[in-house]
């Protein structure tokens, strides 16, 4: 006896498969920006290992009196069924301008599998719901143009043409800076100039 997967075969797409990361994407959209504000702003892609979603955090002393405290514990062999051994890819994306060293904006985390999508995007609170208008700031993208979409949407809200605006004022502010200091401590004392000018 044999097992007809003649079923499988029909559903199976492996032509349409997409093989640009989420990640490359993302650079490009980077990319772009630093070439939109003359190189003042930058996005900055990291591998990220935090928690990307907000969370109750339960201290050992809690936790401990709680496992002493049951009677019983539930184990759910589901647990051990499924994906082993492999965890999604997260990054978070930064706005940096390179003249503030000491400033960034985080932007995002990203969030994805094995396969690339779908994609996950937890935004700063004020351009998720911006973007969603409403409270939302978690979103999926189920394919490429998904997460291009979503990506256009992002960078061209007001917030975040706000943020760039200010680090591309602040990055001219500092820049201005260094070039009145260094032109003051390589000039000669204004004493002197008036003088020459005389």
């Amino acid at each position: 006896m044999s097992i007809n997967l003649d079923k499988v075969k029909e559903k199976l797409n492996l032509e349409d498969v997409d093989m640009v990361s989420p990640v490359k994407i993302l650079e490009k959209a980077s990319c772009e920006i630093e070439e939109i504000t003359g190189g003042l702003v930058k996005g900055v892609i990291s591998v990220y290992d935090g928690p990307i979603r907000s969370y109750k955090m339960t201290s050992a002393i809690t936790a401990a009196i709680v496992r002493m405290a049951a009677a019983e514990q539930n184990y759910d062999i589901q647990d051990d069924l499924g994906e082993i051994g492999y965890e999604d890819e997260k990054y978070d994306f930064c706005f940096i301008a390179p003249s503030l060293p000491n400033y960034k904006y985080r932007l995002m985390f990203m969030s994805f599998g094995i396969g690339g999508y779908p994609v996950e995007l937890v935004l700063q609170e004020e351009v998720g719901e911006e973007i969603y208008n409403g409270s939302k700031y978690i979103f999926t993208a189920d394919d490429r143009k998904e997460l291009e979409a979503l990506l256009e949407r992002i960078f061209s809200s007001q917030k975040v043409i706000h943020v760039v605006q200010e680090l591309v004022r602040a990055a001219k502010i500092a820049q201005e800076k260094r070039i009145n200091a260094s032109a003051v401590s390589s000039s000669k004392p204004a004493a002197e100039l008036e003088d020459a000018e005389n």
